[in-house]
């Protein structure tokens, strides 16, 4: 059975993107007859806010989009199946990893690396002890590491991880397991087996995938991947929480029903144009080219 999960992170309000991306989740899982999951990820406690995980719902309500497992209320979210409850287990993977020697301190801070004179980190080379104070962990990762990802979108797509600007981060300077940690050890955890991203996340796809496989598991990168279009403003600039984006908050106070957002949607994915989740899931279950 296709497994698949909506991830949002509560660090700012839902916005168009999101919506497309929450959309597009729903209606392949939905269209294989799979298992649909809501994860919130929560695990970067000073950008998380109540209203961001009320708005989740909230969008999920006004989409009229459905879930299989995971939390039903912001209640849920933090007695059952906030991200802090995984913390072991993340802690776990990383400890695999530094079994592994792929893993290597490094004392570079944000502002460091965004200085043109000094952009490049060498702490790689540096053979830091891992406990050194003020240190984030970062994936070592040897020259000529090409990632091969199979995507249903994009066909195949090579990444070469060794022309990263700056190696991932795995772990923060504060112990707190980094993303590519927690995203990969709950779609490992829950045995996700079809990813739908967008296209600024390809290069997150490969990052995983790699670490997945030094892991020895190889489920992950067996995955069907969907790496969507990005949405942009009418300004050409791509959506995002962090820069105030037209929020979907704002459609919802417009408008009592998602209609003319169902009407966007069927557009976008080349359907004849309808008004609702149901009527865009039969549409796009009669699209051969849809099929999973």
């Amino acid at each position: 059975m296709i497994r698949s999960r909506i991830a949002p992170t509560p660090s700012g309000f839902i916005h168009l993107g999101n919506a497309y991306n929450f959309v597009l989740t729903w209606l392949l899982t939905r269209s294989a007859q799979g298992h649909l999951m809501l994860r919130i990820d929560d695990l970067d406690a000073a950008r998380i806010r109540e209203e961001y995980i009320e708005d989740i719902f909230k969008c999920l309500s006004w989409l009229a989009l459905d879930w299989d497992s995971g939390p039903e209320s912001i209640d849920d979210v933090y007695n059952i199946y906030s991200q802090r409850y995984r913390e072991n287990k993340y802690t776990a993977l990383l400890n695999q990893l530094v079994s592994k020697d792929l893993v290597f301190a490094c004392t570079c801070t944000r502002k460091d690396l965004n200085q043109p004179e000094n952009s490049f980190c060498d702490c790689a080379n540096q053979s830091y002890a891992l406990d050194i104070p003020e240190a984030s962990w970062r994936l070592r990762i040897p020259a000529n590491t090409e990632v091969l990802i199979a995507d249903k979108i994009l066909n195949k797509q090579i990444i070469n991880l060794s022309q990263l600007k700056t190696a991932p981060i795995l772990r923060r300077k504060d112990g707190i397991a980094a993303y590519h940690i927690a995203s990969l050890s709950d779609d490992i955890e829950n045995e996700i087996s079809l990813m739908v991203r967008g296209q600024d996340l390809l290069e997150s796809t490969a990052i995983q995938i790699y670490m997945a496989t030094q892991l020895n598991n190889n489920l992950f990168g067996a995955c069907t991947f969907y790496h969507h279009e990005l949405i942009h403003d009418e300004g050409g600039i791509k959506l995002s929480k962090s820069n105030g984006s037209t929020a979907i908050k704002s459609l919802m106070s417009e408008q009592k029903n998602p209609a003319k957002f169902y009407a966007w949607m069927s557009q976008k994915l080349g359907l004849e144009e309808v008004h609702s989740a149901v009527e865009l899931l039969e549409a796009f279950k009669a699209d051969a080219k849809f099929l999973l």
